[in-house]
């Protein structure tokens, strides 16, 4: 069987094509995804998430027979090579760094829970004492000076204990 008649052309594919063409781009993704460094393929913020999405449907497109091959895997790397030159711009330039990954929001400090905050990130108290029990195991926020939604999304707990340190 020949090259072509695995890969196939256009959008009428048999499923044997559809399963080599599926099989390729994820090699080719596993590939660009590992050259765009741990920030893509370990801590994601929300734009790292959104290339993930942007990089999902445009191999898709490649899958599907629905763009030629060449363009979508050109397409791909320059979503990885993108995401690469923005992060090493944000781990530059502070002003970068606030526009791609935004920045920590304290939800709650000293006893007192900062309600525009909850507000604004759409959580509410019950929700931060849910994370609390899960992340701490603990039950109330007494030993707890500081919670605050960090930019990759998660909510991080600094106890009474270790607030006196700076960063």
């Amino acid at each position: 069987m020949s090259w072509y008649a695995l890969w196939g052309s256009g959008v009428s594919l048999d499923p044997l094509q559809m399963a080599v063409r599926s099989a390729a781009f994820f090699l080719l993704l596993l590939g660009l995804i590992r050259l765009g460094g741990a920030r893509l393929s370990g801590r994601m913020s929300t734009f790292d998430h959104v290339v993930m999405i942007v990089l999902g449907a445009v191999a898709a497109r490649g899958i599907a027979g629905a763009s030629p091959t060449g363009s979508t895997v050109a397409a791909c790397a320059v979503l990885v090579v993108l995401h690469r030159l923005c992060a090493r711009l944000a781990v530059r330039s502070p002003i970068v760094r606030r526009a791609i990954e935004g920045h920590r929001i304290v939800l709650y400090r000293d006893g007192t829970f900062d309600c525009a905050a909850l507000a604004r990130t759409a959580l509410s108290e019950d929700e931060l004492f849910a994370t609390l029990r899960i992340e701490t195991h603990a039950d109330t926020f007494a030993s707890v000076h500081e919670a605050a939604l960090e930019t990759n999304g998660k909510i991080s707990f600094v106890s009474s204990d270790h607030a006196s340190g700076s960063r």
